[in-house]
């Protein structure tokens, strides 16, 4: 694909983004224009979950299964919605400071990728580190090399 400027005249103070790696779709929140959609990956296809006085200042977003988190300045709170129709609402927690970053750790937040380390420390005794394969290209046309997928070798086995 090319790269592309979507939406250039409507969007006036972006705060938030944020990627739904399992829709497919970007999310983010115009804290000046007040509202948080989503779009494809490719910039088509622009939906609006929410708008106006639900959202006076985004701040930052995040996403975890059907529901979609920010902060809001104005509101200083924490607040969720579901990401597809904006309905269900709710103010998860107030605060008496404005909230800044809002993150979800949870592995279905991440895309299934195999880690070579990962099972019985790649049978490293000391350190197993991912490296690129070499001589393998997994770039997209049109964009920089990337070497991928990744493997790994073990590391200091007589440093310590």
């Amino acid at each position: 694909s090319s790269c592309c400027r979507p939406y250039e005249n409507d969007i006036a103070w972006p705060n938030a983004l944020t990627i739904d790696y399992f829709s497919e779709r970007i999310f983010w929140a115009d804290a000046h224009l007040d509202y948080i959609a989503s779009a494809d990956l490719e910039g088509r296809h622009r939906h609006v979950v929410l708008s106006g006085e639900k959202v006076p200042h985004v701040f930052a977003i995040t996403l975890f299964e059907d529901h979609i988190y920010w902060t809001d300045w104005n509101m200083k709170a924490v607040t969720r919605a579901n990401k597809y129709t904006g309905k269900d609402l709710q103010v998860l927690r107030n605060t008496t400071h404005r909230p800044y970053d809002i993150h979800i750790f949870h592995a279905l937040r991440q895309l299934p990728y195999p880690n070579p380390c990962g099972g019985d420390n790649g049978g490293c005794s000391h350190l197993c580190l991912l490296v690129p394969v070499p001589g393998v290209d997994a770039s997209p046309d049109g964009y920089e090399d990337t070497k991928m997928p990744v493997s790994y070798r073990c590391e200091c086995p007589n440093q310590f």
